[in-house]
């Protein structure tokens, strides 16, 4: 079943990167850093929207369909320490 769209997932998301972390540790989400495919943010788009999802530093996207997202600055951040370690709470996204 596909669920909401890709822009309405990413606006669920909360405003500060503690705060992403925290919502994602809560729905039991995790991941691989540095793969687009199998980040956490990647699990939870996908989880959302029903549909396969990919996440670069500023966008998500589903392949093969052409709906991309631009990702809010704050999901940036999320993404950039996630991917580079330095995110508080790491270990607890990890796949």
């Amino acid at each position: 079943m596909i669920g909401p769209s890709l822009e309405a997932a990413v606006s669920r998301l909360p405003i500060t990167v503690d705060g992403i972390a925290l919502f994602l540790i809560a729905r039991g989400i995790k991941g691989i850093p540095l793969d687009r495919d199998q980040c956490p943010l990647a699990h939870y788009l996908t989880d959302e929207t029903g549909r396969r999802v990919v996440v670069g530093v500023t966008r998500a996207w589903h392949p093969y369909e052409g709906d991309v997202v631009e990702l809010p600055a704050v999901v940036v951040a999320f993404v950039e320490q996630f991917d580079k370690g330095t995110l508080p709470r790491k270990e607890a996204l990890l796949a």
